[in-house]
């Protein structure tokens, strides 16, 4: 059986893999997938793009679409400046990362134990959403994150 290390430290974690594993990896060639938006490079909002992309392939849901969209309607923050749940800046309902709207979801994500006022929350609820109803929650912002191409700067 193969085994995982994983450590951190103040640059960041760590993966050692025993050598078996590591020969089997080396044997195989890597594969390295590319979004349409990049990793953005503060340690905050690229910790946020990870988890989505973690949570897309969990729910099965178009990553790089996932991206997109989180890119315009946050630019991958779940909190602004002063620490507080970034809101809306046309429907102060809208909160965190893919600006879900407290009016019509928080009832509906406190009943499934999702906190849309937290990173994971909000990005949980967003795939579950994402994965039931398709991207129509953020119509409004499709000219930002829809169709082919690059996506627009928010």
């Amino acid at each position: 059986m193969a085994s995982l290390i994983i450590t951190a430290s103040s640059t960041g974690p760590t993966l050692a893999l025993n050598p078996i594993l590591t020969n089997q990896i080396n044997s195989k060639s890597a594969q390295t997938i590319e979004y349409s938006v990049e990793r953005p490079t503060s340690t905050a909002s690229g910790a946020v793009y990870d988890k989505i992309i973690e949570a897309s392939a969990k729910y099965g849901i178009d990553t790089d679409n996932a991206l997109r969209i989180a890119r315009c309607e946050s630019n991958f923050r779940q909190y602004n400046e002063d620490g507080n749940v970034l809101h809306g800046k046309v429907n102060p309902a809208d909160s965190g990362i893919f600006q879900i709207n407290e009016k019509w979801h928080l009832e509906a994500s406190q009943t499934l134990d999702l906190d849309i006022h937290t990173t994971k929350g909000n990005i949980e609820y967003a795939m579950r959403l994402m994965k039931k109803e398709g991207n129509r929650h953020w119509n409004w912002s499709k000219p930002c994150w829809g169709g082919d191409g690059p996506v627009k700067n928010a």
